[in-house]
């Protein structure tokens, strides 16, 4: 873009007083409304450090597709291994699970003794 080309410390205080004076025109009666939207498209392009709000999508070149595919399916790999490890970590570490009984000794049946004591 031109104007962050020419918006530079240097040329600080001349381009304040083109953006007053662009302010002004915006707001007079004598500026057809095109050319006051235009004005204020400008004047907001200054403000936002010259970003425009509405990039236009370019065509890819095919390599730059795949490129960005291989890219996006690394990154949900990598999500799906740290849930995976977080998941695998969060089970291993302490407190009883449904299920899990670790005092309880079981009798030559396979049944679970309650009490501790096994049944003859």
């Amino acid at each position: 873009m031109v104007g962050q080309l020419l918006d530079t410390p240097k040329a600080r205080t001349h381009i304040d007083v083109y953006f007053m004076r662009m302010k002004e025109l915006g707001k007079s009666l004598n500026v057809s409304s095109h050319m006051q939207f235009m004005l204020q498209d400008v004047i907001v392009l200054c403000d936002c450090k010259w970003v425009s709000r509405n990039t236009v999508a370019v065509p890819m070149m095919i390599a730059a597709v795949h490129e960005l595919l291989m890219l996006q399916a690394t990154k949900e790999k990598a999500a799906a291994e740290k849930e995976s490890f977080n998941h695998q970590i969060s089970m291993s570490c302490g407190g009883f699970r449904r299920g899990d009984n670790w005092n309880q000794e079981h009798s030559p049946d396979g049944w679970a003794v309650a009490g501790g004591s096994s049944v003859p």
